[in-house]
């Protein structure tokens, strides 16, 4: 891992360096290049644009912090650059089912003008938000919904520390941390404690997306989905 790296909050003058991280390493996933397109400028101060609405909706819905940035500083020059981020969103408090079932801002397409574009969008996505409301239901919870680290900068840890962030942060809330990984990514997160529960599985063009559910779970947490226990 390398040094003089170091997790901080995001904030929205963070934005426009966070994405121009965040959206190329998600050109590889269909559905995220139906929604907001190619990384072009223009293209990107809309994912900007997105992810800020659902920064703001979150912080009326927990006191928690959603996004967070690696940050190096050079150890001569003490010039600083964002590395990689994550998008953590915790919910700090018991939700109503009111507030949990819609889908997510940036799971919505709601800023998708395409109708038929938008239907696909959301056929895709709802496999997602059902499988998230099945196992965490309005229980108090944390989600990484995006993580991302610039070329440079992979496979030096920065991943790790992203999540070890969200991790620490549900150890001191008592509550669990839930994601849906890729194939590759179930080895690393369950170093990180996170246990394979499940599978979320998303229509695409004939095909389907599966995508392993990973929860890591406080002590003395029953671990079943918490839609049961409501």
């Amino acid at each position: 891992m390398a040094t003089n790296l170091k997790i901080e909050l995001a904030h929205e003058k963070d934005i426009d360096e966070l994405i121009s991280i965040i959206s190329p390493c998600f050109q590889n996933v269909p559905v995220e290049v139906l929604m907001f397109g190619e990384p072009t400028p223009e293209n990107m101060k809309n994912v900007a644009a997105q992810h800020l609405k659902s920064w703001r909706i979150h912080a009326e819905e927990s006191s928690l912090h959603c996004a967070i940035k690696c940050v190096y500083t050079d150890p001569e020059s003490g010039k600083s650059e964002i590395a990689g981020c994550a998008e953590w969103f915790t919910f700090d408090r018991e939700r109503t089912a009111e507030q949990y079932l819609p889908a997510p801002h940036l799971l919505s397409a709601d800023w998708m003008e395409n109708e038929d574009d938008k239907v696909k969008a959301l056929k895709f996505n709802k496999p997602i938000v059902d499988k998230r409301n099945e196992w965490m239901a309005g229980h108090p919870h944390a989600v990484l919904r995006y993580m991302a680290v610039a070329p440079k900068w992979r496979r030096k840890g920065i991943a790790t520390m992203c999540v070890q962030w969200g991790v620490d942060q549900c150890k001191e809330l008592g509550i669990p941390a839930y994601l849906e990984a890729s194939d590759e990514g179930v080895p690393v997160y369950e170093k990180l404690g996170f246990e394979k529960v499940d599978v979320v599985e998303a229509p695409w063009e004939g095909e389907i997306f599966a995508y392993p559910v990973m929860i890591w779970w406080p002590e003395r947490m029953e671990k079943v989905p918490q839609s049961r226990l409501r």
